[in-house]
């Protein structure tokens, strides 16, 4: 095994990613992590909470334009998931490997070739919703004047979608680079102005007429806008560490195909992670409304950990990655180990709570005492595995910063499989009831993380190191 690349930062030095790249490589590991992990975790927060107002605006325009905009949700989440957890966290693995090696040309250049994927990803959204939009809707139970909310949001909505994914390919280049906290100033600002702009454009203030479900949309369009000119002040400006010089640029089969190979089978991944989330929730669904009401008020925990979660996995790939282009695989390792260990013990410790103490979670949400008993037998069920949570992010972002979903990808297939097959056993063969649906859950995520755990940890990860194979 390679040792870490023997260079020590000094204040002399001139180039800033290469300060960077030593203090990805020689660095205390956790205090690192932390470091690239909580600019990312403010900056989830922050957008988190504005979505968060922004369906409270959209609830005082009533019960149809509310409905509508839910059912627009899970496709907007599905193309956020897609471009922040897929190709985003690609595209941070393969710049930041890239710049582990030292190779400041390659880095230039698949910044430019992710910014080209980004674009026509996006646009290759607008046509889909437009196009499948109306049959998404119906098929998720959209009608009537609810449909016609749905649609009036989502066509306005998806628009921005070249937008959302330019910021998140420039955001998950400069994270691939190290660059952490610019992104949660521009987040923050950018939100601050959306928060007011919002309500003005949905019930009209002064000359501004009022939208309704459409304001909201444009707003988003407008807050996206606003943070991709940052983004670009900030690539034209003599403190980026980056120029985007399209001039220079040739594009070639090879950097498309390593951006695509690794952020396609991670979107891959999410589409998947997102059907079993549906499976799951048909199933709830089946006991009646009081079950699925406890159901999804008690999965609502996993969105207050995952912006953690989220923040400690992207600051694993980039540093894994780097480590693992520079050749420095042991110290790669024990990134990946820290991260593991930091991130399920924080899982175990929330699930553990929640299993111990699982009615003030509910009470949170509803004051009905069957809804609050239906909840607290998932979480009571779910809660002393709720480590394997973290841990198969973590595993997750371990296999973008090496390279090698196929461990990742397994896991996923056998958890989704394990769920529709012994899901469906336990409701129709043997007639169980939710405490059996949730230990089928349970043991799916477990025997998934498990199978991932042992593939990821066997890995030749010094096969996938750029300074390996250039020796």
């Amino acid at each position: 095994m390679s040792p870490p690349i023997p260079i020590r930062p000094t204040a002399t030095a001139a180039n800033v990613l290469d300060l960077r790249r030593q203090r990805l490589l020689i660095n205390p590991i956790l205090p690192t992590l932390l470091s690239i992990a909580w600019p990312t975790m403010v900056q989830m927060l922050m957008y988190s909470a504005v979505l968060l107002l922004e369906t409270w605006f959209i609830g005082k325009l009533g019960v149809v334009a509310l409905a509508g905009a839910s059912l627009v949700s899970p496709a907007n989440f599905l193309m956020q998931a897609m471009a922040a957890g897929g190709f985003g966290g690609a595209v941070s693995a393969t710049i930041a490997k890239a710049a582990g090696s030292g190779d400041k040309a390659k880095v230039q250049s698949l910044a430019m070739h992710a910014i080209l994927i980004g674009l026509a990803c996006g646009f290759v959204f607008i046509v889909l919703m437009v196009i499948c939009g109306p049959w998404f809707y119906r098929l998720l139970g959209g009608s009537g004047a609810t449909l016609d909310a749905a649609l009036e949001y989502s066509n306005a909505l998806f628009l921005a979608s070249p937008l959302v994914w330019l910021v998140v390919i420039f955001a998950a280049v400069l994270r691939g680079l190290g660059i952490v906290k610019l992104q949660a100033v521009i987040t923050v600002v950018s939100s601050v102005i959306l928060l007011p702009l919002s309500p003005a454009l949905i019930f009209g203030v002064g000359p501004i007429p009022a939208l309704g479900i459409q304001g909201a949309a444009i707003a988003v369009i407008c807050y996206y806008a606003l943070v991709a000119t940052l983004y670009f002040v900030y690539f034209a400006s003599n403190r980026s560490a980056l120029k985007l010089q399209w001039r220079r640029i040739k594009l070639t089969r090879e950097d498309f195909a390593a951006i695509f190979r690794l952020g396609g089978i991670s979107s891959l991944l999410a589409i998947q992670s997102h059907i079993t989330a549906l499976i799951i929730t048909g199933f709830a669904g089946s006991f009646g409304t009081v079950v699925l009401a406890g159901f999804g008020a008690a999965i609502r925990l996993q969105q207050v950990v995952e912006p953690i979660i989220f923040s400690l996995g992207t600051a694993t790939v980039v540093m894994v990655a780097t480590c693992v282009g520079a050749g420095a695989v042991e110290r790669a390792r024990r990134v990946a180990v820290t991260a593991a260990v930091v991130v399920a013990a924080f899982c175990g410790l929330v699930g553990g709570l929640t299993a111990l103490f699982p009615n003030p979670w509910m009470e949170l949400f509803s004051h009905d005492k069957e809804v609050i008993a239906a909840g607290a037998l998932y979480l009571r069920t779910m809660g002393p595995f709720y480590w394997c949570v973290g841990l198969g992010f973590v595993l997750y972002y371990c296999s973008q910063g090496i390279g090698r979903m196929a461990w990742s990808y397994a896991g996923s297939i056998l958890r989704l499989s394990i769920v529709a097959v012994a899901g469906t056993i336990s409701l129709h063969v043997l007639h169980g009831d939710a405490a059996m649906l949730y230990k089928v859950v349970v043991a799916a995520m477990v025997i998934s993380c498990a199978v991932t755990m042992f593939g990821v940890a066997g890995s030749d990860w010094q096969r996938f190191s750029i300074k390996s194979k250039i020796s």
